[in-house]
């Protein structure tokens, strides 16, 4: 589905989205966050058409592993050592596994114009429905030119560097699975 609004260039913004980025005041935003769900379509709208509406768009994208869980030289040479049918899994092997938990996909969408900027930023867990620490489940991060005191290349360097961002508001999220009644 997301491949076809890229494919066909027919990407349309919905309105309510536009909305957002137009809202002159921070209190304003706040409120309207409180009630929006950005629809997934609608930010890969926004990201395939950012110039049509004035903006330019950046992303970047990280994955954080843990590094008490990279393996060694030495864990590596207990799991090929070990590898015998019905043996017991190797520590090493089940603290590789781990990493598949405990790593952190993150994503960052920075949409700027000469006079305004806005950023959405969330991890794959902010999007999870199923496993989400906000209390209305799958969300993103947002932050704009309103907010005092922010630099949009602090925070974007900020981003990289996997240092905190700052809080933003949540913005309720739908991914387009779950928009078409389909689990991922």
């Amino acid at each position: 589905m997301l491949l076809e609004l890229y494919l066909s260039g027919h990407a349309e913004v919905p309105g309510d989205l536009l909305e957002l980025l137009s809202i002159p005041k921070l209190r304003e935003v706040q409120r309207y966050c409180s009630k929006f769900v950005l629809r997934q379509r609608a930010l890969v709208s926004l990201i395939l058409t950012a110039p049509r509406h004035g903006y330019i768009h950046a992303r970047q994208h990280r994955e954080f592993q843990p590094v008490h869980l990279q393996p060694t030289h030495a864990d590596l040479q207990s799991i090929r050592d070990s590898v015998n049918p019905g043996s017991k899994v190797p520590k090493a092997l089940r603290k590789m596994i781990r990493i598949f938990d405990e790593r952190k996909h993150v994503s960052a969408h920075l949409f700027t114009s000469p006079d305004r900027w806005h950023m959405f930023y969330f991890t794959s867990q902010d999007t999870d429905e199923r496993e989400n620490h906000w209390e209305h489940g799958a969300h993103v991060h947002f932050v704009n030119y309103l907010w005092p005191n922010i630099d949009p290349e602090v925070v974007w360097k900020s981003f990289a560097d996997r240092k905190s961002l700052h809080p933003g508001v949540h913005i309720r999220f739908l991914s387009a699975f779950r928009e078409l009644g389909r689990d991922p």
